[in-house]
């Protein structure tokens, strides 16, 4: 494979290799950072040309391309993995929220309830008492030195990026719902002039891998669609659930159909791997430590998009 490396490292090499004495020095150094960059190359080509070898194509739902996708998961991790990929086009109202904590966790070891259905009925309204000053209270926080989490005790959902340290929540309130709401309206339009729809929802990935989310069972997930399907009758919805399974081995996984348009992907969330950092590579402070099945999947709908 021919390699010819990017303008930028191509520059920054150079400036290096400036205050090095000794022309042997200098050219050290510019193919120790071409090699490092060619290396990462490869394993990415490498693991593209593995799955296009296995026959699978992957692809979370029905449909190859899709107008519109978005997260609506327990985490925020959803919404860092559709960036990441370069699949979230717009902020929605459900990004950087977490279901609360059950006061059974210790028990259950479930770290998260996961507030599906309460979602559901949010886009299927409009958002309508949604976001409500009466609804609201102090969380526990997890990150105290960056956001305070506030916790929607109706729904049952924190907000962790959303409320700044350095001011009240009450005071601040205001602001956040009208970016809430307007985050809100913004994606009722947008499943409104859309097509084909695509609703992601992951489970126990990045730094939550060992606390698992309590799950959606496949009657909520029904009736989900059925909800959706009667706001938006011209629309077609299909829903991913990736969902770890810590015994499958690097290239198993498995797609469960839960219904027509809903499915569930599972694959082994500690197997990851850093070579799709080059999808972004206009982003490498964002690097994520990607499982590698889901990396798959979201590379194939990025590659289509």
């Amino acid at each position: 494979m021919e390699y010819k490396p990017n303008k930028l490292t191509h520059f920054l090499a150079n400036i290096v290799a400036m205050f090095v004495p000794g022309q042997k020095n200098r050219e050290k150094i510019r193919n120790l950072v071409y090699r490092k960059e060619h290396r990462e190359r490869v394993a990415y080509e490498q693991i593209k040309q593995h799955w296009r070898n296995i026959g699978d194509n992957l692809m979370p739902a029905r449909f190859d391309k899709y107008d519109v996708i978005f997260g609506i998961s327990s985490t925020c991790a959803a919404a860092w993995l559709l960036k990441y990929f370069g699949l979230r086009d717009f902020a929605n109202p459900f990004d950087w929220t977490v279901g609360e904590t059950p006061p059974d966790y210790f028990n259950t070891n479930v770290l998260r309830d996961s507030r599906f259905m309460e979602k559901i009925n949010a886009i299927s309204t409009e958002f309508q008492d949604w976001f409500e000053y009466d609804d609201f209270c102090p969380a526990n926080a997890h990150y105290p030195e960056k956001h305070q989490e506030i916790l929607n005790k109706k729904h049952k959902i924190k907000y962790l990026h959303l409320f700044p340290q350095d001011q009240s929540w009450q005071m601040y309130f205001p602001t956040a719902r009208e970016t809430i709401m307007r985050r809100g309206a913004r994606l009722i339009d947008a499943i409104s002039k859309s097509k084909r729809v695509l609703i992601v929802w992951e489970t126990s990935i990045f730094s939550h891998k060992n606390l698992p989310d309590a799950p959606v069972s496949d009657d909520e997930i029904k009736r989900a669609l059925k909800i959706l399907q009667r706001k938006f009758p011209h629309q077609q919805f299909d829903l991913v659930f990736f969902e770890h399974d810590g015994t499958l081995g690097q290239d198993a996984f498995k797609k469960i159909a839960v219904c027509d348009g809903a499915y569930r992907i599972i694959s082994n969330h500690f197997i990851t791997t850093f070579a799709y950092d080059y999808v972004r590579q206009d982003e490498k402070k964002s690097r994520l430590d990607v499982p590698t099945v889901i990396g798959e999947m979201m590379d194939n709908l990025r590659l289509k998009k």
